[in-house]
């Protein structure tokens, strides 16, 4: 890929390009106005877009004369694989909603992000399950107290239960797993 900067009059959107973007053009710009324009346009050798029509729109919506483009030497049959397989791709991730959320979370200006999620309340999303909106790390004295807690709760609950492991019951299935006390505190086992 050769980087060329490129008058966006010169780039050329594809014309039978199956991807419809026009409802994303909006979330596009937003991310452009406030982090940037980071993931250049893909180009052939005759400036026709491979991948990044969105982009191409939002950048002349945002009145850009011109940008910095990626130009690709592909086959033209190539070309139009990437192009799906570029959209595809992105369609088959998917969210760990519980990282999200805490993604979500240590975010100040959440509203900066309203746009990438149409229809929902970021604000109200982030409070559920933990009853407010904030969070605070906590303590190390609270850390070690934890991990005593977690000390006495092996000896006396479980002490012996089978050799070498002990009973934990997972908060979020509710099932009972056995496991080394030593991998939970961070120790070596003993040998």
């Amino acid at each position: 890929m050769k980087l060329q900067k490129l008058k966006l009059a010169q780039i050329k959107p594809y014309w039978r390009n199956p991807r419809n973007n026009i409802t994303a053009v909006e979330a596009v710009k937003r991310s452009i106005e406030e982090y940037g324009y980071n993931s250049p346009i893909l180009v052939d050798e005759n400036f026709v877009v491979i991948a990044g029509h969105t982009r191409l729109l939002a950048l002349r919506d945002l009145g850009w004369k011109e940008a910095e483009v990626g130009v690709l030497s592909l086959s033209e049959e190539k070309a139009k694989a990437y192009r799906i397989a570029d959209n595809k791709s992105a369609e088959l991730a998917t969210w760990d909603q519980e990282k999200l959320l805490q993604e979500l979370r240590e975010i100040t200006k959440i509203e900066t992000l309203d746009v990438f999620f149409p229809g929902v309340d970021l604000s109200e999303m982030i409070s559920e399950d933990i009853g407010a909106s904030s969070f605070s790390y906590p303590s190390e004295e609270k850390i070690q107290a934890a991990a005593n807690n977690v000390e006495t709760h092996f000896e006396e609950a479980n002490a012996g239960y089978r050799e070498g492991l002990y009973e934990v019951i997972c908060p979020h299935c509710s099932e009972s797993h056995f496991i080394n006390k030593s991998e939970v505190l961070g120790m070596k086992p003993d040998v």
